[in-house]
C-alpha cells in the first residue's frame, strides 16, 4: 500500500488519509444538498480541524452516477460525525474501507492535494 505525502502551509509533511466511511444517498437531490452543506461546514471549520492523517477532513464524490443507482460518497473519519449530522436522506457506514478500495470514478470534493494524488496513482 502506498502512502503519499506532501507539505502543508508551514512546510510540515502530511500523509494521505488511508481510511474512509461510505455515505449512501437515496436521491441525486439528497446528494447535492449534502455536498453543499458539508462543504459549507467543512470550509468554515477548516482552521479548527486537526491536521493529522486520520482526522483531516477528506471527501470523495462520484464524477457521474447512473439514474436509479445508489449514489456513494466517501469521507475520512475526521469528517464522519459532521457528514452524519447533516446527512438527511443519507446513511453513513460505521465501518471504514481502505483508500486502496475506493472505487474508480471519484473526484475529491474536499481535502489536500496529497489525497487526490494518491487516489489518482491508485486508479491509473
Amino acid at each position: 500500500m502506498s502512502s503519499g505525502s506532501g507539505q502543508d502551509a508551514e512546510g510540515s509533511r502530511i500523509q494521505a488519509v488511508e481510511r474512509f466511511h461510505r455515505v449512501q444517498f437515496r436521491t441525486q437531490r439528497d446528494f447535492q444538498v449534502w455536498c453543499d452543506r458539508v462543504m459549507e461546514f467543512t470550509t468554515a471549520l477548516r482552521e479548527l480541524l486537526p491536521d493529522r492523517p486520520g482526522l483531516r477532513p477528506v471527501i470523495f464524490v462520484p464524477v457521474h452516477f447512473a439514474s436509479g443507482q445508489p449514489i456513494f460518497a466517501y469521507v475520512s473519519p475526521g469528517i464522519r460525525a459532521l457528514a452524519a449530522d447533516i446527512a438527511d436522506g443519507a446513511t453513513v457506514d460505521q465501518a471504514t474501507i481502505s483508500a486502496g478500495d475506493l472505487p474508480a470514478g471519484l473526484k475529491m470534493l474536499f481535502g489536500e492535494g496529497v489525497d487526490a494524488g494518491e487516489y489518482v496513482k491508485r486508479h491509473l
